[in-house]
């Protein structure tokens, strides 16, 4: 379920996921990967607020789960919150280093705060 979930996100079919994560997370209340996910699609939707309730209690399960954090930094990026993006960003590259994406978002922030 939460599989299908992902696919669905990646085609941009964003409430479809929610659905298919919400599937997952009533077998799993604590599975961190369809909560994320989930609150990666509901940012997608601008549902912000929905989104931050949903990434931060992710997080409150795992603190060192690598797409919550990164999700939670795009969040703030969509907020124009680049100085809190970068945390997260940077947490984020704690856990892997070597994450492209990662590193070029945290340098996206880090250009936008010298604008």
């Amino acid at each position: 379920m939460q599989s299908l979930g992902h696919c669905l996100r990646l085609l941009n079919k964003y409430e479809d996921a929610i659905t298919w994560y919400d599937k997952a997370l009533i077998i799993d209340t604590k599975n961190v990967d369809p909560l994320c996910g989930k609150g990666d699609s509901l940012r997608q939707l601008r549902k912000y607020d929905e989104s931050l309730k949903i990434l931060d209690q992710a997080l409150t399960i795992n603190p060192q789960h690598r797409f919550s954090l990164q999700s939670k930094g795009l969040w703030l990026e969509d907020q124009q919150n680049y100085k809190e993006a970068l945390i997260y960003y940077e947490k984020s590259l704690k856990i892997d280093p070597n994450d492209q994406w990662t590193i070029n978002k945290k340098k996206i922030c880090e250009n936008k705060l010298k604008q």
